[in-house]
């Protein structure tokens, strides 16, 4: 069982125990003694209200562009989440968890899934990469967001003194330079930006478990208002109108590893009478981003072909709906490995497959790359 097989209650208490012992006591007391006194303090006085506007305010996208709740959501509801930062390990822990348990489902929804904290843009990219988040990331610098929301913590003078301790100084990773941060909180918005459930934890190694977010979820979002939004119009970057978004949805299926950066696995065009899948190239990683079959041709066109069998079946596809192949060798010599995994996978009459050699593949270690055209009936 892998940690997010478990709840981030279990994960979070796993992390408490420190069985090897090397928080010192005193630090571990410092850190219960202010969780002590946050949770009996409760939810600040001051909370936003469910049924009024989603505060929002100048925000950073990873890359220290500017940004907002607003835009990010594109007139989708959207679950927003709060934390404290990439150094905080519950934080780390649940935005983990939400990749793996929650983004998808939330994608099926056509809702997005934001994460915001005080930190600086590079901690807010380096939180994406380390765990492979495919949602955005956003830095809010003075916490004008969270503080809005009434959300906001001042960490107790033996707590920050503990963190530095342990070489952490949250003021010079927030992106304002001060060490206030907000309550591990949990927000839920409309398409109008109305604010419709919300969960504040003022004990931080607790967090709101994907499944009671998606009750939530469905109980106060009008999924047919999330299907409007899904497939309203686009407005491309000089304002012009774009084609309806509803023909093409993109989708990254589970039981694959997130794609390494930003793309999606699969593309469905809705025709009408017939769906065609285009699935971006795959590559020989397993299902948590593992590396497979190192100098291994073969290996490597089993674990792609698998790859790509279980995203044609999140979308009720087989193998035997593919129509084109293109295979992408770094070295042609490898096709006499590969033909005969291939076989197995596509046998006669096998779809149309180019084959193309390119001078180099994104990493050393990959010998080959597939992408795939398949045709469903809708």
């Amino acid at each position: 069982m892998t940690a997010t097989d478990t709840t981030i209650a279990d994960q979070g208490a796993a992390l408490g125990r420190d069985p090897t012992g090397q928080i010192p006591a005193a630090v571990s007391a410092a850190f219960a003694a202010e969780r002590t006194a946050l949770t009996a303090a409760g939810v600040p006085e001051g909370v936003a209200s469910v049924g009024s506007g989603m505060p929002d305010g100048a925000l950073l996208d990873t890359d220290g562009r500017p940004a907002t709740l607003a835009q990010v959501r594109d007139g989708r509801p959207a679950v927003v989440v709060f934390y404290r930062g990439a150094w905080c390990p519950y934080c780390n822990i649940t935005l983990r968890t939400y990749q793996k348990a929650l983004a998808h489902e939330l994608d099926a929804r056509g809702v997005a899934l934001i994460a915001v904290s005080p930190q600086r843009p590079d901690g807010s990219l380096t939180m994406r990469e380390t765990h492979a988040l495919r949602y955005a990331v956003l830095s809010d610098p003075g916490n004008q967001s969270a503080g809005r929301l009434g959300i906001l913590s001042a960490q107790s003078a033996a707590g920050r003194a503990a963190r530095v301790r342990v070489g952490l100084d949250v003021a010079a990773v927030n992106a304002d330079g001060t060490d206030t941060i907000p309550m591990p909180t949990m927000a839920i918005v409309d398409a109008a930006g109305t604010l419709r459930w919300l969960d504040v934890h003022p004990d931080y190694t607790t967090r709101t478990e994907p499944g009671a977010i998606l009750a939530a979820l469905d109980a106060t979002v009008d999924q047919e208002e999330a299907a409007r939004a899904r497939t309203a119009l686009a407005v491309d970057g000089e304002g012009h109108a774009e084609e309806p978004r509803s023909m093409i949805t993109f989708d990254n299926p589970a039981g694959v590893a997130p794609p390494s950066s930003n793309y999606s696995h699969v593309a469905s065009a809705d025709l009408g009478t017939a769906r065609l899948l285009f699935v971006a190239r795959q590559i020989a990683v397993g299902p948590e981003g593992q590396p497979v079959g190192a100098g291994d041709a073969g290996k490597q066109a089993e674990r792609i072909f698998e790859n790509i069998r279980a995203i044609l079946a999140a979308h009720g596809a087989t193998l035997r709906h593919v129509a084109k192949l293109t295979t992408f060798f770094a070295d042609m010599a490898d096709r006499a490995e590969v033909g005969p995994v291939r076989d197995r996978y596509f046998p006669a009459p096998a779809p149309p497959n180019t084959v193309v050699e390119v001078s180099r593949l994104a990493h050393a270690d990959w010998l080959l790359e597939v992408e795939a055209v398949a045709v469903v009936k809708a």
